[in-house]
């Protein structure tokens, strides 16, 4: 019968029931204890034994059985059986441990220990469950599993249907285990009296082995993750409260009615996954093997989770500050504390690969490493989402979504968030190579093969990648070559990139004692939204992006080229016609110049020609460019946007705003700036070949030709870029209302409303434009000497040296204003200014042409000063011993274009429309532009050459003209200077 009432699985026989109820009798008499009177919390007894104590059970006071434990049956404190009371199980000890254990109990269990109580993977279960100790811990036994991995062996799980109530004195921790309750009105009451709450997770370790072994492929995978193990509790009502901190670390909190925190402290961060993957293995394919290998490790945020069908309410002394981390509550969530942080984690991923390719076309070997961080974002969601702090409120990288925003404290920042990126990579190639072009009057077809990019393609070519070269080569007809080439390339990339926080609610309230910086924030509204502070700002962040590029390479080629002066004629006419059609004014300098070089040409060289040059070569570049842009802050709201500074001034770097209607109120100024983006490059190069060539064509005058010769060749280019660009500030809305007591000064700036605009500016009103600027500058230099031999079938062997310098330079300066500053309205632009109007490039437009404004000071406007100017040119001369000379002259399009973009205004200054001021709004730029087109001058021939071809043509005997050092055709062979032949 006694065994039935404990309901114990320790099987207790008759004697040994008897014998606790002995000792239950004699402990009652020696200390008084009345019938159903049980002993007092956390009393210690020296026996075992049963006391029949008084308990309410469906409302009705009955006798039931107690089990109490001495120190001694404890067992050094640890109990790794199962315990079951039906009615109850009450536990007063100094210490209480249990490991793997359970108790289980149709009513309630109490434990109650002087000193603490450590749970570890061990089961409670009951309708009502009370712990009480100095010192609690709850925690899970890790262990191997089936599958080898380091995981929880057997989770500690407390679970009752109406109430679970833990009581610390000191601290509370708790640690991978979970803590549940099933009553619609249920509670779970976590409490430290002088210590921390500690709701934390544990980590498991786990790895993979996977090896793939077939005919194309032999490859290994192992894998190692450390792992989160997250404590969760779930309950109708949860309330946490500690005299010091709460921390809850990677845990999940689940509540159906309400989420309740009280601390002098609350932390709620996220916990790290952490993965490892190492990957080796061979590919096979018909005409290549690879090898590849490649390391990734990674760090993955794992946030903390609290979740209410009803309400959170988070209260402290002292701070709350959420990392990584979500908040959810249907209905509201109130945070209050002296300081609130919301910030950002992190996911953070380090690679590292190599690979090695060969095959019949060549071998390459590229090794990649790549660290990143990037943002995971904390979220607080909630119908009616308050922040109050009596002092900061910081929230960066985080996403706030809700029906009603409310955010009060003395100052307030949003502060973007940072993804950063390193890459360094190094390749080593041997690859064949092989392309092919043919091209006429700036238009042609392109075929190539690339070993290191595994592709071939086909394309068209047109001006922008002529194979003439802009025109240097602008009579060549098409070109043939394959080669190998042996290269390294190492290039280094940083980019850092900002995530703005997203605040998205119905109505939007944010109010700041003091400071309010919205600048790395992003805010939308179905309805309202109203900043006030003492001043508001916006911060720039600039999203920046670094890169380098070192590389040289030897080569040995055989390439054919086709060219002929006919083609040169025809390439610089399409070139002059295409400069027509751009509205470019044609030089006709260069084109005079143009025809008596092609006439000249067209008589001293090959009509057609094809030369095969053999060549071994080093090149050399070097790359570098950078880049940096300010993020773009938005704020939109369907119903009213109100901004209001109490003590200073409210300054908008980069914001777009749209509303129905847009306030601002400023007690001193009121400032819109654009937002700036800059990009700046550099690039050298450096080539060094000899050539071993040979020749063949045919001769107006000679007929077939052939030749033979050597070539030595260098070149060396640099160039630099920078450029500055400005992407104006706007406000848009239907009606405008801009109030300040001191300047409004709007600085690459637009401010828009459809229907109506009103100012009232305590001081000065100042409208400038931004210049965008682009400054370029490139050099190039060569030098090429050459030794020469040929024959015909009318001439000898002969020969001769000869050289080449070229040079060539371009340089673009260049501003423009891409998008005018300036007020506008669609119906009436009015207002009252104490100070002074200046326009500087700025614009005061009404559709209507409608409007007035008050000038108390000054009203003066200037200009902003536009220009391009480009010009640029490729000279290259060449002269040889036998009177043979040449030259290219490349000469870019020259621009050379000034204006200005003016002020307008088209409304009443004054209530008078003659104030000074163009009234043309729709037409601000003025331009003269002297421009006009370049063009490319080819020439290529002898002194001798031309006299022979003169002669042809005007039917003269050439030996009756020849020199005296020139024997005529009887008397041996004669010397074409040009062709390098020697006539019989």
């Amino acid at each position: 019968m006694y065994a039935n009432a404990l309901q114990s699985n320790t099987k207790l026989s008759e004697e040994e029931i008897k014998k606790l109820l002995e000792n239950g009798a004699k402990y009652a008499n020696e200390n008084g204890l009345n019938l159903g009177q049980g002993l007092a919390k956390n009393q210690a007894v020296d026996q075992d034994m049963i006391l029949y104590v008084t308990i309410k059970q469906n409302g009705k006071n009955i006798m039931a059985p107690m089990l109490y434990l001495s120190k001694e049956t404890i067992a050094n404190n640890e109990i790794k059986s199962n315990l079951t009371g039906k009615t109850g199980v009450d536990i007063n000890t100094q210490s209480f441990n249990s490991l793997l254990g359970g108790i289980a109990s149709e009513g309630q269990i109490n434990i109650n220990a002087g000193n603490e109580i450590n749970l570890q993977s061990s089961n409670l279960n009951a309708q009502n469950i009370n712990l009480s100790a100095n010192n609690v811990n709850i925690d899970t036994v890790l262990g191997i599993d089936e599958k080898g991995s380091y995981n929880s062996i057997k989770k500690g799980e407390i679970k009752a249907n109406n109430v679970v109530n833990i009581d610390s004195v000191n601290d509370l921790n708790i640690k991978n285990s979970d803590i549940s309750t099933s009553a619609n009105d249920s509670k779970i009451v976590l409490i430290s009296q002088k210590g921390d709450v500690n709701i934390k997770n544990d980590y498991s370790k786990s790895s993979s082995f996977e090896q793939i072994n077939t005919d194309s492929q032999k490859s290994n995978t192992t894998t190692s993750i450390d792992g989160v193990l997250s404590t969760n509790i779930k309950g109708a009502n949860v309330g946490i409260v500690s005299n010091q901190d709460v921390n809850i670390i990677a845990s999940n909190i689940n509540a159906d009615s309400k989420i309740d925190i009280n601390a002098n402290n609350v932390n709620i961060k996220d916990a790290h996954e952490l993965s490892k993957t190492k990957t080796d293995g061979v590919y096979l394919k018909p005409v290549e093997i690879s090898y590849e290998s490649a390391n990734l490790e990674a760090s993955k945020s794992i946030s903390s989770t609290l979740n209410s069908k009803g309400d959170i309410n988070i209260n402290t002394n002292g701070n709350i500050a959420i990392t990584g981390s979500t908040l959810q509550a249907d209905k509201s969530a109130n945070l209050n504390g002296e300081n609130i942080t919301i910030e950002n984690g992190e996911n953070k991923i380090s690679s590292s690969s190599h690979s090695s390719t060969s095959s019949i076309a060549g071998y390459k070997q590229s090794s990649v490493n790549t660290d990143a961080s990037l943002v995971s974002s904390s979220q607080i969601q909630s119908d009616n989402l308050n922040l109050n702090a009596q002092k900061n409120v910081s929230i960066k990288g985080g996403e706030l979504n809700g029906g009603e925003i409310d955010i009060k404290a003395d100052k307030v920042d949003f502060i973007a968030a940072q993804n950063k990126t390193h890459t360094e990579s190094d390749s080593i190639a041997i690859e064949v190579f092989a392309n092919a072009n043919l091209e006429l009057t700036g238009n042609g077809v392109a075929l190539s093969y690339s070993f290191v990019q595994d592709k071939a393609n086909a394309n068209t070519t047109n001006s922008s990648n002529s194979i003439t070269q802009g025109g240097v080569r602008s009579d060549l007809l098409g070109t043939a070559e394959a080669g190998l080439e042996f290269s390294k390339t190492e290039k280094i990339s940083d980019e850092l990139s900002h995530v703005s926080n997203t605040i998205k609610g119905s109505n939007i309230n944010i109010n700041a004692n003091n400071a309010l910086d919205i600048g790395g924030a992003n805010f939308e509204a179905n309805k309202d939204i109203n900043l006030r502070a003492g001043e508001i700002v916006s911060t720039k962040y600039e999203d920046t992006k670094t890169q380098s590029s070192t590389g040289f390479g030897l080569y040995i080629k055989e390439r054919i080229e086709a060219t002929s002066p006919i083609a040169s004629a025809i390439n610089q006419s399409a070139q002059n016609a295409a400069a027509k059609n751009e509205n470019l004014g044609v030089n006709y300098g260069i084109v005079a110049s143009q025809a008596l070089a092609n006439t000249a040409n067209i008589f001293s060289n090959n009509l057609i020609n094809t030369t095969s040059n053999q060549t071994l070569g080093f090149k050399f570049n070097q790359d570098k460019s950078q880049s940096s842009s300010e993020n773009i802050s938005k704020i939109n709201a369907g119903g009213n946007l109100n901004l209001e500074s109490t003590k200073g001034s409210i300054v908008l770097n980069g914001v777009e705003a749209k509303a129905n209607s847009i306030n601002i109120e400023a007690k001193d100024n009121v400032i819109l700036n654009a937002a700036k983006s800059k990009n700046s490059s550099s690039s050298s190069s450096l080539e060094i070949a000899a050539t071993n060539k040979q020749t063949a064509g045919y001769h107006a005058v000679d007929g077939g030709t052939m030749g033979e010769g050597i070539e030595g060749f260098a070149s060396a280019s640099y160039s630099k870029s920078n450029e500055t660009q400005f992407t104006n500030a706007n406000l848009n809305a239907n009606n405008i209302n801009i109030n300040t007591g001191k300047d409004f000064t709007l600085n690459g700036a637009n401010v828009k409303a459809s229907n109506d605009a009103i100012l009232n500016v305590g001081g000065n009103l100042e409208v400038n434009s931004l210049a965008d600027s682009l400054n370029s500058q490139k050099y190039s230099a060569l030098l090429n000497a050459s030794g020469t031999g040929g024959l015909s079938s009318n001439h000898l062997v002969t020969g001769s040296v000869s050289g080449t310098l070229g040079i060539g330079y371009a340089k673009t300066d260049k501003t423009t204003v891409t998008t005018q500053s300036g007020i506008s309205a669609g119906n009436e632009i009015n207002g009252h200014v104490n100070g002074n109007l200046n326009l500087q490039g700025g614009i005061l437009n009404s559709d209507n042409q409608k409007g007035n404004l008050l000038v108390d000071g000054k009203v003066t406007n200037s200009e902003v000063s536009v220009y391009e100017k480009s010009d640029g040119a490729t000279i290259r001369l060449s002269g040889g011993t036998n009177q043979s000379f040449g030259g290219v002259v490349d000469i870019d399009d020259h621009i050379d274009k000034t204006g200005s973009v003016n002020s307008a205004a088209n409304i009443n200054i004054n209530n008078n429309k003659n104030h000074g001021i163009s009234t043309d709004t729709q037409n601000t730029t003025d331009t003269q532009d002297h421009s006009w087109a370049g063009g490319t001058i080819n020439l290529n021939s002898s002194i001798s050459k031309i006299k022979n071809g003169i002669s042809k043509v005007t039917g003269s005997d050439s030996t009756s003209n020849q020199p005296s050092n020139q024997p005529s055709k009887s008397d041996g062979p004669y010397i074409n200077e040009s062709t390098q032949t020697t006539r019989l």
